[in-house]
C-alpha cells in the first residue's frame, strides 16, 4: 500500500534481519502506538544514541493534555 511521502529531513537506510521475537515486539509496540515500524525503530533509534531532538513520533506518548473541567 503506497504510503503519503512527507519530508523528514536527511535520512540514511539501515536494513536488518532481527530475530522473529525482536521483529514481533517492534510489530506490536509500533502498532500499539499507532505509528508506522520504520518510524518507531528511527525514534528507538535516535533516543538510543543520544539525539532526543530527532525523535519524531515516540514524544508524543508523553505528551499529557490537561483535564479539561
Amino acid at each position: 500500500m503506497a504510503q503519503r511521502k512527507t519530508h523528514k529531513g536527511e535520512r540514511g537506510q539501515i536494513s536488518t534481519r532481527p530475530a522473529l521475537v525482536v521483529y514481533e515486539a517492534v510489530k506490536s509496540k509500533a502498532a500499539e502506538l499507532g505509528i508506522p515500524m520504520g518510524q518507531y525503530v528511527a525514534d528507538v533509534l535516535a533516543e538510543h544514541t543520544g539525539h532526543p531532538d530527532l525523535v519524531r513520533e515516540l514524544n508524543k506518548e508523553r505528551e499529557v493534555l490537561p483535564l479539561a473541567m
